[in-house]
């Protein structure tokens, strides 16, 4: 679930950096000094930070952090800057699976700045993805079910839980959860996905490719949909989706030895 933003500003910052200063060595009629020193720092400092070997965390990496995640945060803290801060500064650390310190600072926030809502469902998300991500999925589900109590109609929260359930073993309670997700953002592609690989489990296939279907209708570059409406097609024994489907999970770059693996055992 975890988009590395920051990583690929960084490279291709790294590649133009790289390009200006081999330019200006090796192509310039009149080399800019100034301007090869500027170049070359930036491209070291842009390694380093691809490297991780970064003495701390800088105040870019809270811009872009906010600016991603914009939809979770919502209107959390708004009147809030000190909180606001600690926030970006937890969202950070959980980029970087810095997920203990990541959690001391939300539970701050939920101990002594959460006022409304907005503010419980922001840092709440953040706290389950954390757990989540850190292997403790009986307490994110936790996390999840109280922030729903803050923010019913989140579809996201809904969506994510609803794989807690399923990995969990609770089917029944993975259902239900993909329900809600999708009552409530009925253009949620990752909710559709996800119910889709349930119903796979459950046998399924045709509501499953139906709602897979659905998923890629909402976003074409959903790879696990794609290999979830293949593997329904060949269940249902749709040869002609077959195929579509296996063409657009390599498409979407996804790995065709490992689908064909799976197609194999599910024959």
């Amino acid at each position: 679930m975890k988009y590395r933003v920051l990583r690929i500003i960084n490279i291709l910052s790294l590649i133009f950096a790289a390009g200006v200063f081999v330019y200006q060595l090796a192509f310039a009629e009149e080399r800019d000094i100034k301007l090869m020193t500027k170049a070359g720092s930036a491209a070291l400092v842009l390694m380093l930070a691809l490297l991780r070997i970064r003495p701390k965390k800088t105040p870019f990496d809270s811009l872009v952090y906010r600016d991603f995640y914009r939809k979770i945060i919502g209107d959390a803290f708004r009147s809030d800057p000190k909180a606001m801060k600690l926030l970006t500064n937890a969202i950070t650390d959980y980029n970087y699976n810095k997920f203990e310190k990541a959690i001391k600072t939300l539970d701050v926030l939920l101990d002594r700045h959460c006022a409304d809502s907005s503010d419980f469902s922001a840092v709440l998300m953040f706290k389950a993805l954390c757990l989540s991500e850190s292997g403790r999925k009986n307490a994110a589900a936790e996390c999840y079910e109280q922030l729903l109590f803050h923010d019913y109609s989140n579809s996201t929260a809904w969506s994510n839980l609803g794989l807690i359930y399923a990995d969990l073993g609770k089917m029944q309670q993975a259902e239900q959860a993909y329900e809600k997700a999708i009552t409530y953002d009925p253009e949620s592609p990752s909710a559709y996905t996800n119910f889709s690989v349930l119903l796979l489990h459950k046998g399924d296939a045709e509501k499953a490719l139906e709602y897979s279907e659905k998923a890629l209708e909402l976003d074409p570059k959903l790879n696990q949909a794609a290999s979830s409406a293949a593997i329904a097609s060949q269940l249902l024994g749709d040869e002609e989706k077959l195929q579509k489907y296996k063409r657009l999970h390599v498409l979407n770059g996804g790995n065709a030895k490992e689908l064909e693996q799976v197609l194999a055992a599910v024959r």
